[in-house]
């Protein structure tokens, strides 16, 4: 199958990069065209979209984002080179974006997938990656083969165009939080005179928890009872405590910690105290 790479910013570089190592018939567009000329000694550099479309059976969008997107689809000649193509879109943005972009350009006769990507440029193409989409089945499984150059462990989600964005709004929520954990922990041991390798030299350890942690919390949420026999959140909610009390102390920022005592003593609050923290779920999806 032959693709076109709209967008050669950092992540549609990776993503052009990893279809030309793939084996695939590669066509690539940019609207600064320094960055496609990159490309020239290992694809066709197409010199308008038009021409990028018509020339092939996908395009891969990878702009910044819908608005974006729609906006380079009035130009002049796109919207009528669609017909018939499939149209992979992975910017980021909302489930409600996705599902407007997905009826205009299936109104222009084109197929429409909506993607999404968990990774960085850095990880495009591994074997560990995963790219997350949603819309037709049977386009998906076609396309398939040639999404999964981008990341092995891609897959379909469902029907609704919107799915991939919704579950890149949780990739970005576990990216986020993640992150501001490992800040705030950093934040807390240079406050004591310690070396930074405390921290990441017990990353991977923490990893394999926390992995553990959200297989346990999947199994009680499939039981549909938050009880059992690990921590509950009564004792979990002290150490929260610990966290706040500590980063008032030292001078460190406390709006993480303070963010977290808030969350979970509405759930205690709500009398989930007995239970084990995935019972603290109730309060995200029910405030």
């Amino acid at each position: 199958m032959s693709l076109a790479i709209i967008g050669l910013g950092n992540m549609g570089s990776a993503i052009a990069e990893a279809a030309i190592t793939g084996g695939h018939q590669v066509a690539v567009w940019n609207r600064t065209p320094e960055k496609a000329e990159a490309f020239a000694d290992r694809a066709t550099v197409a010199e308008s979209l038009a021409e990028a479309i018509a020339a092939t059976d996908m395009q891969v969008w990878v702009l910044s984002d819908y608005e974006t997107t729609e906006a380079v689809l009035a130009e002049t000649g796109v919207s009528a080179a669609l017909a018939g193509k499939t149209f992979v879109q992975l910017c980021s943005g909302t489930p409600a974006e996705a599902r407007a972009l997905s009826a205009k350009v299936t109104d222009l006769g084109a197929r429409y997938l909506d993607g999404k990507i968990f990774t960085y440029p850095a990880r495009v193409g591994a074997e560990m990656t995963r790219f997350a989409y949603s819309g037709d089945e049977v386009v998906y499984k076609a396309c398939a083969p040639t999404l999964k150059t981008f990341g092995a462990r891609s897959g379909w989600l469902g029907p609704d165009p919107g799915f991939a964005a919704a579950a890149d709004l949780a990739w970005l929520s576990y990216l986020y939080g993640s992150m501001v954990g490992l800040f705030q922990g950093l934040a807390f041991t240079r406050a004591e005179g310690m070396p930074d390798e405390a921290v990441f030299g017990s990353v991977p350890s923490w990893l394999v928890e926390i992995d553990a942690e959200a297989r346990y919390s999947k199994e009680l949420i499939e039981r549909g009872d938050f009880h059992g026999g690990q921590a509950e959140l009564d004792v979990h909610f002290a150490a929260m405590q610990h966290l706040l009390d500590t980063a008032q102390a030292t001078s460190i920022s406390n709006a993480f910690p303070r963010m977290i005592v808030d969350v979970f003593g509405e759930a205690l609050e709500r009398g989930y105290g007995g239970m084990e923290i995935t019972g603290g779920l109730e309060v995200f999806c029910k405030p």
